[in-house]
């Protein structure tokens, strides 16, 4: 793998001259803007496909340019949000000073209104900016005060035009309301995040360290490339049903291949196959190889494609054959044993009206359509599907935006079973560092989400959200694996058929948002959320309920929601 790294990075460094950026985070709130003006012209943009985040800053703001010249009608918070996209990527607009600020603070800082500081001259471009999270609440479930305290820094840039950079660094404080610290109690980890350990008297605080960054670089004129440690999202839903933000960060390779109307993307990722082993004790490592190619059909009609296969080998080594960026998985996966972990699927986006977007993803791990169609519920009849909706400017309000999607994950989907000897703890499993690759419940479940979105355009500078998520999902006992728990062998499985979504010992979870944002200045939030979650299990006399309140203040760091 070592070789394999160096040698791509090896052509990166030959003298391309293809200009490069750094990607924007994945922040539901900031890429929602990017969906809302792609679905408001249409057409999809020209510059990326969006079932593959996160996107690069210059193709961001090169959709933003081509949006505006088209002349399309804006209201006066559209007008605020495109400046504030423009002035967050400014460095690849077209006028670089639509971020200049007024008055520079002591004479070197805030130059520009995005960046505490920044340095652009011919071969460097670099924005260095403060991290903050500051949040405190209330969780009538707990006695304690919640609170999250985040404090970091990010930098990141382009060297020679060439070669993009970022970095981010954090230091983290936390206490989570009762829901979440059961999920950590239950897995042992914090969703999203690495390492950890207690703090505080009661052990009841939560302290770790984030850290992340990468490069970025051409291989040639259609061929982009990312190497670093950072985390990806496949999908156009809330969820998604092949690869999620939900798990830690991992080493990864990603190439992205843009010609005509095909987008191609590559993933070579190391992962690891559990989280604890001891101080001291290095992680066993497993190795997940992913493909999408996405289509744009017609000018408003996306469908795509993809494949992945994690896989483990003994002594934690990589398999050479999966390095193939072109080569069918199922087929090799196949040919070398049948012991790896391959899941396929598709998925589609539709544009209609200028306001309406509907799009959908299937994940299958197994399927023998035989039995499916026989009803037998065989076990290995793994899928996950997802259908949903967006609608901009509902009912001609303007900046009013509605969200529906249903998500439905078979039992025993995701889950695989053990193929290293001598290695237990080693499972095939989609997962990585304890934690979901795809779906944040595992599986055997049915969801329904519904958000509404509003930015009143009299005060753009707010933006309110309500989110309501219902699950039904059949949960497992410690004897008996009813298949929710992607962490466990499949072959524990109870029976070979009559399987069905939900059995096992039902679970049912409603869990409701109302959240007001208000941006002081560029990347400056105050945040009101209130959060009523009920979870009532069969075999609980009691049900777990949750009314949690909470009042953060967040700087160029997107909101965490733990929204399981």
């Amino acid at each position: 793998m070592k070789r394999f790294f160096s040698l791509i990075i090896g052509i990166a460094l030959c003298g391309y001259s293809y200009g490069q950026s750094d990607l924007v985070p994945y922040n539901k709130d900031y890429y929602n803007l990017l969906d809302r003006y792609e679905i408001k012209q249409k057409t999809f943009s020209q510059s990326f496909h969006s079932i593959s985040k996160p996107y690069s800053r210059a193709d961001i703001a090169t959709f933003i340019e081509q949006y505006q010249e088209a002349g399309h009608t804006l209201s006066m918070a559209d007008k605020f949000n495109l400046d504030y996209l423009k002035a967050d990527n400014w460095q690849w607009i077209s006028d670089s000073t639509v971020a200049d600020a007024e008055k520079p603070f002591l004479t070197y800082f805030y130059k520009k209104k995005t960046d505490l500081y920044h340095v652009k001259t011919k071969n460097l471009v670099l924005r260095a900016n403060p991290v903050l999270y500051t949040m405190i609440g209330s969780d009538k479930e707990s006695d304690s005060f919640t609170f999250y305290n985040t404090r970091g820094v990010t930098v990141q840039g382009s060297l020679d035009n060439k070669i993009g950079f970022y970095f981010y660094a954090a230091d983290n404080l936390m206490r989570f309301p009762a829901y979440v610290e059961r999920d950590i109690q239950k897995q042992g980890a914090i969703a999203g995040e690495g390492r950890w350990l207690p703090s505080g008297d009661g052990n009841d605080q939560r302290e770790y360290f984030t850290g992340r960054g990468y490069i970025t670089f051409a291989v040639s004129e259609s061929i982009n490339a990312q190497f670093g440690y950072d985390k990806n999202f496949i999908g156009d839903g809330y969820r998604s049903m092949i690869l999620s933000d939900n798990s830690n960060d991992y080493l990864f390779l990603k190439l992205n291949t843009k010609v005509w109307k095909l987008n191609y993307t590559n993933i070579f990722a190391q992962m690891m196959a559990d989280n604890d082993k001891g101080d001291g004790q290095v992680l066993p490592k497993k190795y997940l190889a992913f493909h999408h190619l996405s289509a744009n059909i017609l000018k408003n009609l996306n469908i795509g494609f993809y494949e992945s296969v994690m896989y483990a080998r003994e002594g934690g080594g990589i398999e050479l054959a999966y390095m193939n960026p072109i080569m069918f998985y199922r087929s090799l996966e196949h040919d070398l044993g049948d012991g790896d972990s391959v899941i396929l699927g598709a998925d589609l986006k539709w544009n209609i009206f200028n306001c309406l977007q509907l799009y959908g993803q299937l994940a299958i791990d197994d399927i023998q359509f035989k039995e499916l169609f026989k009803g037998s519920g065989w076990y290995a009849n793994k899928f996950a599907i997802q259908m949903g909706g967006k609608y901009i400017d509902a009912f001609k309000v303007s900046n009013l935006d509605l969200q529906g999607e249903i998500n439905i994950v078979k039992p025993y989907m995701y889950s695989h079973f053990q193929n290293i000897q001598n290695s237990s703890s080693i499972a095939g499993g989609y997962h990585h560092y304890q934690q979901p690759l795809a779906h944040p419940l595992g599986a055997n479940l049915k969801e329904f989400i519904g958000m509404v979105r509003y930015q009143p355009s009299s005060l753009p500078k707010f933006n309110f959200r309500l989110k309501g998520i219902y699950v039904e999902q059949g949960l497992s006992t410690e004897t008996e694996n009813w298949g929710d728990d992607i962490f466990r062998d499949y072959t524990t499985r109870v029976q070979e058929y009559g399987n069905k979504t939900g059995q096992g010992v039902a679970s049912k979870t409603l869990m409701a948002e109302a959240n007001v944002s208000y941006q002081f200045f560029h990347n400056f939030f105050v945040d009101l959320q209130y959060i009523y979650r009920k979870q009532s299990i069969e075999e609980m006399a009691t049900p777990y309920n949750t009314s949690y309140t909470n009042l953060a203040i967040r700087w160029n760091v997107g909101q965490k929601l733990n929204e399981f």
